[in-house]
């Protein structure tokens, strides 16, 4: 109910309710701020609530009560029965504003670092300034609240006069690079002008201009960072004013020309286009375009289901060839039991060494399967298996810190024709994957972790065919089994949307992948009579060939860009053409009908190594 005429602060005023309060019987005459009011402002009176700002280099700061300058510290002013008006001088706003019906009018310089709201309308004389601050920090937290720069978000109608200011200044050391885009003020109301193309723009060492764009309800005011400016002596401008592709790799080309193609004005996303614009060289280009793609993700995901399934196989072929007698190849007439149920249990690792660009991975799997199996007649078996597998993958490299989790449950049909010498094992499968990835992405000014979930089906057939020859008395009667094999699969994996990721999750299209792969190999076994039974120690050497090695190939576009504008296809590492495998065995024979055998099978070539282990038991009735 008092009245002051006037108020200077050079230091501290602050209040854990507020820090200046006046009822509507008050009289508050200007403010003359060039410290620092933490704390609530609240004006119930009728009269204008008037504030000046520092001169030359000082900024007055309004905040809230921590008073701070982060978005966390963002404080409140409440003046509802009149404007609110930023006089001369400069102010560091970090206050969302509340006038009502009213209006809050810049006639100085103000400053705002964060996201700024004004619940009313908003007015800029033609010799005021707005400037925008951009940090360091731009999303870092991968919260869609912190933006990374300021901005004044307008309820009401914003109208800039013609000849004001509107500029970019960096709060800490933060890279302006051509390209980038930036949304200074978003108002809602219908009135709003902001006289676009007769402001003064200004950002230190780049050209600038701005742009009035409609988005929905609201009218945005749009900064785009142009070329650098001249200098002496003159340099040849470039031909275009957008952002600089920094990425010489096809991957990282691809996903970030998809992204710079973004016209929105998605918050999270336009952060994702600057900090990647900002890039300032092609070691950063390529990292970045690495991590904004979907492709060594989703290239160790699939190549690592893939290879749980070749697993399976293997362990199916082991077990018909543990069938023959002892994984002797020369049939022994097991006697009365002619069927048998089986389990068999498997692990590993493999490892992909960065391969046509795209980061390699390390994977841990392993995998149980449950089998049972019969004879038709003299000469066919015939038998089926369920089958699981978990395997998780990291990737290495530019993806440091991706993975992804494959799950993968199995239904295989076999059949073994023993043709006396010869024989031919046959098989048939469908396994479903359900893959859960995490795609990390952190580089300057973007941190954050895009999560998908998909599933994919393959189908697999093989076949493989050996000659068991005894190499007789001289040779302690050892068995060289001469092999050749053919498996071809197909896997289809649905379309997914990554969630979270700071504007960097994708939507990624459905894909398919082909293989088709021929083994040709030899095998030596001999069987040992014991107390337990026969014991057949054996070892083979495989030559295994991919006939289809065409890369993955992932569509995807920024889940955030509801226009498909940043669509971009890219490439996955090529198969391996060729690797060897080394398995060796043991098998024992019990003379009660049970079967143990333990193999190691090992896998390298072209980058690519695995090795597994597995454990057998057969129960033969």
């Amino acid at each position: 109910t008092g009245s002051i005429d006037s108020l200077t602060n050079s230091g501290t005023i602050t209040g854990q309710y507020a820090a200046i309060y006046n009822d509507k019987l008050g009289t508050l005459g200007p403010i003359t701020n060039s410290g620092v009011i933490a704390g609530a402002i609240m004006n119930e009176a009728s009269q204008d609530l008037n504030i000046n700002g520092g001169t030359g280099s000082t900024f007055g700061l309004l905040t809230g009560f921590g008073g701070g300058t982060d978005i966390g510290d963002v404080g409140l002013i409440t003046n509802t029965a009149s404007n609110v008006i930023f006089g001369s001088g400069n102010q560091l706003l970090n206050d969302n504003i509340n006038v009502g019906s009213f209006k809050v009018s810049n006639q100085g310089t103000l400053l705002v670092n964060n996201s700024i709201t004004i619940t009313g309308n908003y007015d800029q004389a033609a010799n005021a300034k707005l400037l925008i601050g951009v940090s360091d920090s731009a999303v870092a937290a991968g919260t869609a609240s912190d933006s990374g720069y300021g901005r004044l978000v307008v309820t009401g109608d914003a109208n800039i006069a013609s000849g004001s200011s509107v500029g970019l200044v960096s709060t800490h050391t933060y890279g302006f690079a051509q390209g980038q885009r930036y949304l200074v003020v978003q108002a809602g109301g219908a009135g709003t002008n902001y006289n676009a193309d007769t402001l003064h723009y200004s950002v230190a060492g780049y050209d600038v201009s701005g742009t009035s764009v409609v988005d929905g309800a609201n009218k945005n005011l749009v900064l785009t960072v142009g070329a650098v400016q001249s200098v002496t002596p003159p340099v040849t401008p470039p031909t275009s004013n957008g952002p600089i592709n920094r990425a010489n790799t096809a991957d990282g080309t691809a996903s970030l020309a998809g992204l710079f193609n973004y016209q929105g004005f998605n918050a999270d996303l336009m952060n994702v286009f600057n900090a990647a614009a900002a890039n300032g060289s092609t070691a950063a280009g390529n990292k970045a375009g690495a991590q904004l793609s979907p492709t060594a993700n989703l290239a160790a995901a699939t190549q690592g289901s893939v290879a749980s399934t070749v697993q399976v196989l293997n362990v199916t072929s082991a077990h018909l060839e543990g069938l023959r007698g002892g994984s002797t190849g020369v049939s022994t007439g097991e006697g009365p039991p002619t069927s048998g149920l089986w389990t068999q249990a498997f692990g590993g690792t493999a490892h992909m060494d960065e391969r046509d660009d795209i980061a390699g991975y390390s994977a841990r799997y392993n995998g149980l399967l449950l089998g049972a199996d019969g004879m038709l007649n003299d000469n066919w078996r015939l038998g089926g298996l369920f089958s699981y597998t978990k395997t998780t993958l990291n990737n290495n490299g530019n993806n440091d810190g991706s993975s992804a989790d494959v799950k993968s449950y199995g239904l295989f049909g076999y059949a073994s024709y023993n043709a006396n010498p010869w024989y031919l094992d046959l098989s048939v499968g469908a396994v479903q994957h359900q893959y859960d990835t995490q795609r990390q992405v952190d580089f300057t000014g973007v941190n954050g972790t895009a999560k998908g979930s998909h599933n994919g089906m393959q189908y697999t057939a093989s076949a493989q065919a050996g000659y068991p020859i005894d190499l007789g008395a001289s040779m302690a009667n050892v068995i060289l089994t001469p092999i050749a094999g053919l498996s071809y699969s197909t896997l289809r994996q649905d379309s997914y949307t990554e969630k979270g990721g700071a504007g960097t999750a994708l939507h990624v299209n459905a894909d398919n992948l082909n293989s088709l792969k021929s083994d040709l190999g030899a095998k030596l076994a001999r069987a040992f009579a014991t107390s337990y039974g026969s014991l057949t120690p054996s070892a083979q050497l495989t030559w295994r060939h991919e006939y289809r090695d065409s890369a993955l190939q992932s569509v995807a576009n920024f889940s955030a860009d509801t226009t498909g504008a940043t669509s971009f296809s890219s490439t996955g590492p090529k198969a391996v053409e060729d690797t060897g495998v080394l398995s060796v065995g043991l098998t024992l024979v019990t003379h009660n009908n049970l079967t143990v055998a333990a193999h190691y099978t090992g896998e390298t070539g072209g980058g690519f190594n695995a090795n597994t282990g597995d454990l057998q038991v057969r129960w033969a009735f």
